[in-house]
């Protein structure tokens, strides 16, 4: 009834059941205290009583581990296969859960039961069918159906069987078959990239948010311009107008240079501008009449009152400038000019010869004046032309189209005038006309 060590002090006494002296526990070489035993033993008797339970439901409903899945160009019902071949519960029993992909309208169903009765439901989830259209895109084998391993893989698998490793797993792809031995993560590979919710949530409450709140404070169609050489953001001291000028443009006169008003993240600055064009038309547009304020607009629709001399249009292909003032009432297309001279048209030298699309003359405020172009094929089309822009060439005070017609509002002409019809109003004559328009000493009024 007792067993005792040689000097009695350490004892098991069975007959009272009491235990004494020093004993020490180990396990793999550590000595564990009796504390520690017990509280594992609780939580032991707490897995046995409460979570095992589920598990063992879990694996008595899914012995094997594995879901089959079937790859067809139809919708699966109870009277096609493969559920036509499950003619006894017990079998309808093994494939619950099995997958059915639809391979020509992408369409996933799984087989479930439902208050008794067996059905295919069709599932709604895309990362599911993504993964299944990869499968199924992997090499073809002899069947038409793969595993879906939702522990880790067993032999025998094959490419294009799947493993899904929960919740906190991936959703990987057989690479390698293997009908014997044991399983190789080597035989395994992602099946896709994916994301889950959490990092689709934070992207739209993070980054997107902010760019739709950029979007948002843009929403008038225009960005202003600033011309001066101190920084215009030194008076812009909180978040709100900071963030009401992102996208505002700043011309250096003195320096030449360009920025562009800029957040990223929390942090707000000025990006230099390097496009040459970009640079040249603030350079032309800051040369014009100055405003009050010295500031000048960029509007990225179509100009709405008030604007100003030397505010910016941008159309998506011209660049035009503001030539005349306008406080109220609708935008004129006549207020506005194109500030550089450009045209498509290679010009091209070839000896003394040369070629080119459009010529324009710009003045001294920078806007066209005069031009000669060859765009146009009509007889109407205009070729030359003088107190216009090349926009409003058909009006020019002067001008000469394809025909030959020229229009010259006030010209003073002189030398012979070979003339086959016209009208003359308040003609003072010097010496004589002939006939046969008029005879001689027919006076005119």
């Amino acid at each position: 009834g007792r067993i005792q060590s040689a000097d009695g002090n350490t004892y098991f006494d069975l007959d009272d059941g009491e235990i004494g002296g020093r004993i020490v526990f180990t396990r793999d070489g550590q000595q564990v205290t009796l504390d520690t035993l017990g509280g594992e033993t609780k939580d032991a008797k707490d897995y046995i009583d409460n979570t095992l339970p589920g598990v063992l439901q879990d694996i008595y409903d899914q012995l094997d581990g594995q879901i089959e899945q079937f790859f067809e160009t139809y919708d699966p019902t109870l009277t096609n296969e493969p559920a036509s071949t499950w003619t006894t519960t017990e079998l309808k029993e093994q494939h619950l859960g099995d997958l059915f992909y639809n391979t020509t309208t992408g369409k996933v169903f799984r087989f479930v039961k439902e208050n008794g009765a067996y059905k295919w439901q069709e599932l709604s989830d895309s990362e599911v069918a993504k993964a299944l259209e990869l499968a199924n895109d992997a090499l073809e084998l002899a069947g038409t159906k793969r595993r879906i391993f939702t522990s880790t893989p067993y032999t025998p698998y094959e490419v294009g069987d799947l493993w899904v490793q929960g919740a906190n797993g991936d959703i990987m792809m057989c690479k390698t078959s293997r009908v014997t031995g044991n399983y190789t993560i080597s035989d395994w590979e992602l099946a896709s990239k994916y994301t889950n919710d959490a990092s689709l949530i934070d992207f739209i409450t993070g980054s997107y948010a902010n760019k739709i709140a950029e979007i948002e404070s843009g929403l008038d169609g225009k960005i202003e311009s600033w011309f001066q050489t101190t920084d215009p953001a030194s008076s812009w001291t909180n978040t709100e107008l900071k963030d009401a000028h992102i996208g505002d443009m700043w011309y250096n006169g003195t320096s030449k240079t360009l920025k562009r008003y800029t957040k990223n993240d929390s942090e707000y600055s000025w990006t230099t501008i390097e496009d040459s064009t970009a640079v040249d038309a603030y350079k032309n547009a800051a040369q014009a009449q100055d405003t009050a304020d010295s500031k000048r607009r960029v509007f990225v629709v179509t100009p709405y009152p008030p604007y100003d001399i030397g505010d910016l249009w941008v159309d998506g292909k011209d660049i035009h400038r503001c030539k005349t003032n306008r406080e109220s009432g609708s935008f004129s297309a006549s207020d506005w000019v194109i500030p550089v001279a450009y045209d498509n048209t290679k010009t091209v030298i070839d000896g003394g010869v040369v070629t080119s699309g459009t010529i324009q003359l710009a003045g001294n405020d920078s806007s066209i004046k005069a031009g000669i172009t060859g765009n146009g094929t009509t007889e109407s089309s205009i070729r030359m032309w003088a107190g216009a822009t090349y926009e409003n060439r058909a009006s020019a005070p002067f001008r000469v189209d394809q025909s030959g017609k020229v229009v010259a509002t006030n010209a003073v002409i002189t030398g012979e005038v070979n003339a086959t019809k016209g009208v003359f109003q308040n003609v003072i004559v010097k010496g004589s006309i002939r006939s046969p328009f008029v005879s001689a000493g027919d006076s005119f009024d």
